[in-house]
């Protein structure tokens, strides 16, 4: 089986050490003890939300929706610390898409393997 994966898998015994890795193992415990640490959903809303706190940290005081719009569309390159290497949230005024990019990989009947660097998803 072949997916393509823009954030880093937990699951992963590779992973382990990794400082994205255990700083949203740190706030799961924290704040969610009873998420499920092996579901990726919850990787990937964490790093949304830090996203999305990244627009609103820009926003500063005026939390309007045409500001929040225009930090959000202006908020240039952002890096979660659980994306996977060469992975960027990007958004633009022209293009919403917030994840730029995707790793392939194949599962060998145990964990994952890359195919290769991740990857623009549309030019």
């Amino acid at each position: 089986m072949i997916t393509g994966h823009w954030v880093k898998d937990p699951n992963d015994p590779a992973m382990n050490d990794d400082a994205g890795v255990k700083e949203w193992r740190g706030f799961m415990d924290k704040y969610y003890p009873g998420g499920d640490q092996t579901n990726n959903i919850n990787v990937i809303a964490y790093a949304l939300a830090q996203t999305l706190e990244q627009v609103l940290r820009k926003c500063g005081d005026d939390l309007s929706r045409a500001n929040i719009m225009k930090v959000a569309a202006s908020l240039g390159e952002f890096r979660s610390g659980l994306l996977i290497e060469g992975v960027r949230i990007q958004p633009s005024p022209k293009d919403y898409l917030v994840v730029r990019d995707l790793r392939l990989d194949q599962f060998d009947g145990e964990t994952y393997r890359p195919l290769g660097k991740a990857v623009e998803m549309r030019k």
